[in-house]
């Protein structure tokens, strides 16, 4: 009973959308994981191939929304970040803590955790996207024309690198091990506003 009734949630649980980037039950496990087990409801509320990928739209649309899950593809890549806390959109760079935050990576099936509840590790600021990461690096940033990920600052590296490297610091958008290149390109994102179930 227990195993249909979480078979039946994640049935349910996954978008609708025919392109979406979140595409089956594993990709809901990997946030359940992240997410220490909870149960949830997705809502698409951006989608940057049918609204645009500014970051004017991104705040019109997910400013104010609370726990939100971003998910990018980059390639074959699909990865991304939840936050619990309400994006925002202040004119010069605002830092913000959230030891709930976590980035993930659907193709490399790994969660990262912030790395405590005093690391600042989300960026608000109006001319960028929602940016994962602190003052001190660029874990996950979303500028609106340029694009970063250097894993290791704010949130925790994968256990396959115990020393910060240039691969481990590019884990999330590299296509294999001996990519070193910190850009990425954002083929298609959607943030997902997050209800949690009881």
């Amino acid at each position: 009973m227990i195993s249909q009734f979480l078979i039946k949630w994640s049935v349910v649980s996954l978008p609708r959308h025919p392109d979406a980037l979140i595409t089956s039950s594993e990709h809901l496990e990997i946030l359940q994981c992240g997410l220490r087990g909870k149960r949830f409801e997705l809502e698409l509320i951006m989608k940057g191939s049918r609204d645009g990928k500014s970051a004017s739209v991104f705040h019109s649309l997910c400013d104010n929304q609370g726990p939100t899950v971003m998910v990018i593809k980059s390639g074959e890549q699909y990865f991304g970040g939840f936050t619990q806390k309400s994006w925002k959109s202040p004119r010069v760079s605002e830092y913000e803590c959230d030891q709930e935050a976590f980035l993930f990576s659907f193709t490399k099936y790994s969660v990262h955790a912030s790395r405590g509840q005093n690391t600042q590790c989300l960026q608000h600021r109006a001319d960028m996207l929602g940016s994962f990461c602190g003052p001190r690096g660029e874990d996950l940033y979303m500028g609106e024309y340029h694009q970063q990920l250097f894993l290791g600052d704010a949130f925790k590296r994968t256990n396959l690198f115990q020393q910060p490297s240039r691969v481990s610091s590019r884990y999330l958008a590299a296509p294999n091990t001996s990519y070193f290149k910190p850009d990425f390109i954002v083929d298609d994102l959607e943030v997902y506003k997050l209800k949690f179930i009881l």
